[in-house]
């Protein structure tokens, strides 16, 4: 018999808005039904995030946040999360 991986499960993030202000705070929050067995990637435009002054990326569980504080112009782009669990991806303006 042939065992292979599962693929990762792809759907598009919601948000109650998908345009936001110079200055806001954005949060996109993902609960799945199992806890993760390794740690999801944020990227942005294809280049991955990393926590600073104004990214937190928070990995509780099976819960996984990424925090967008003082939003900027150059924050607007397509914002994507990879994990063994699912492919998620979210275009978000900015303005």
């Amino acid at each position: 018999i042939a065992v292979e991986p599962r693929p990762p499960e792809v759907q598009e993030m919601q948000l109650e808005q998908d345009t936001f202000f110079v200055g806001d705070t954005v949060t996109l929050d993902l609960e799945f039904t199992n806890e993760l067995t390794e740690r999801p990637r944020w990227s942005k435009d294809s280049v991955p995030l990393q926590n600073n002054e104004r990214v937190s990326i928070e990995n509780v569980g099976n819960r996984v946040t990424l925090i967008v504080k003082d939003l900027r112009l150059t924050d607007a782009g397509q914002y994507r999360l990879i994990s063994d669990h699912c492919q998620c991806s979210l275009k978000s303006v900015f303005s």
